[in-house]
């Protein structure tokens, strides 16, 4: 039988709502589970990641992850899904956890602190109430001598360090065999990886007839923004008979971080992973992704085109499919007139008009009027010009969204 093993931490939410589901997956798909505490503080330590969000970020994730609580069934009414505690060390936690007699304890005592923490507000810094969980399980242990104890510690430690070793730079992640997976929202792609080709992401909704309209602010720079661009046509007849507008807005990435200001610094397992990860994606969308020798990629020009030429979907499409399947630079003037000409697009009317400042002023109040709305990064979209959803690996949610399912009511 094939190991599942299952890497988090208490304080971690997105790990929360992942402790919900794997049990079942691991049924589903006839794994044996394998619940790995780890330190969150300990894997930020090792890897040398420097994320400091953004306000437009910062507030895309919050919101990201109340909806999926709430589509997971975790979180439901009023109440706010973060604790007043939160956050704060879990150490004595893990450290309780990593010292469980058998995974059966471990299962439960994870299920109970995950609920005392994100469900009743509890202090898990507070050794009373870790005991009290304890001895609710019939689990005679001491919990004051077990946290100060040098074995106990190491333990945690060890655990920590197998799950850097297979490449963990955040949570919640999995080892399945030799891959790593991370995150909630890539755990159907684990499934598939099994070999469950019924495995796909969560929808809660159907189509009915009416009208809505998509904005898709979009950049040739990003390769996630090209995934979710192939996957527009085929998202629009999934939802059949409904009747969807799409608004494309090109918007320039660059100036956008530029105004919003970023401050991350990748580390070296993170850069690893995503490698994979953006692969993953392209072979479950069926389309090919060929990273290209060019990059980052100048993409002003390209936009100012897309917006000259009426932010044609054709013309987009096109000029995605020359950077990320043919390695064309359209960053380069010259290989940008030729990408146009082939693609049957009167490159001399194009690329005159994209010069103009009526052009160069709507590529602006585009990106101007994403930082408005919040956007982070692309591809992000608006349904009714209403809450911002970010990323391809969300494009259940805006199916759903279409189809007036909200997850924040």
């Amino acid at each position: 039988m094939k190991q599942l093993a299952f890497y988090y931490d208490v304080v971690c939410p997105f790990a929360y709502v992942a402790s919900t589901l794997v049990e079942q997956l691991a049924v589903r798909n006839g794994v044996r589970l394998e619940w790995k505490p780890v330190l969150l503080a300990g894997i930020n330590n090792s890897t040398k990641e420097k994320r400091v969000m953004t306000h437009a970020k910062r507030e895309i994730v919050a919101q990201d992850l109340l909806q999926l609580a709430r589509r997971y069934g975790v979180h439901e009414g009023a109440r706010p899904l973060v604790p007043a505690c939160h956050p704060h060390t879990t150490q004595y936690a893990m450290t309780l956890l990593a010292f469980c007699p058998d995974m059966l304890t471990r299962s439960r005592l994870t299920h109970s602190l995950y609920k005392a923490y994100w469900r009743d507000g509890m202090e898990l810094t507070d050794l009373k109430v870790l005991q009290q969980l304890a001895n609710n399980l019939k689990w005679e242990v001491n919990v004051s001598h077990l946290v100060e104890s040098g074995e106990a510690t190491a333990l945690l430690e060890s655990i920590t360090g197998e799950a850097l070793e297979h490449g963990t730079f955040s949570l919640p992640s999995f080892w399945l065999g030799d891959r790593l997976f991370w995150g909630v929202d890539r755990m159907f792609l684990m499934e598939r990886h099994l070999g469950n080709r019924d495995a796909v992401p969560l929808r809660l909704t159907s189509p009915k007839p009416g009208k809505r309209k998509l904005t898709f602010y979009l950049d040739y720079s990003s390769p996630w923004s090209y995934l979710a661009t192939m996957q527009l046509d085929t998202l629009i007849r999934s939802l059949q008979p409904m009747k969807i507008n799409v608004e494309y807005v090109p918007i320039h990435q660059g100036a956008l971080f530029k105004e919003i200001g970023t401050m991350e610094i990748s580390s070296e397992n993170r850069r690893r992973y995503l490698t994979t990860d953006i692969q993953d994606w392209a072979s479950y969308y069926g389309v090919p992704l060929l990273w290209p020798s060019t990059f980052p990629i100048r993409t002003v020009q390209p936009l100012r085109v897309t917006i000259a030429g009426g932010s044609d979907p054709r013309l987009i499409k096109h000029l995605y499919k020359a950077v990320w399947q043919d390695d064309k630079n359209i960053g380069d003037e010259l290989v940008l007139q030729q990408v146009l000409q082939h693609g049957g697009f009167d490159s001399k009317h194009l690329m005159e008009k994209s010069v103009t400042s009526e052009v160069r002023n709507e590529l602006w109040n585009n990106t101007r009027r994403a930082i408005d709305v919040g956007v982070c990064g692309v591809p992000s979209f608006q349904v009714n010009d209403g809450m911002l959803v970010w990323g391809q690996d969300r494009l259940n949610v805006v199916a759903d969204m279409l189809c007036s399912y909200n997850s924040t009511e």
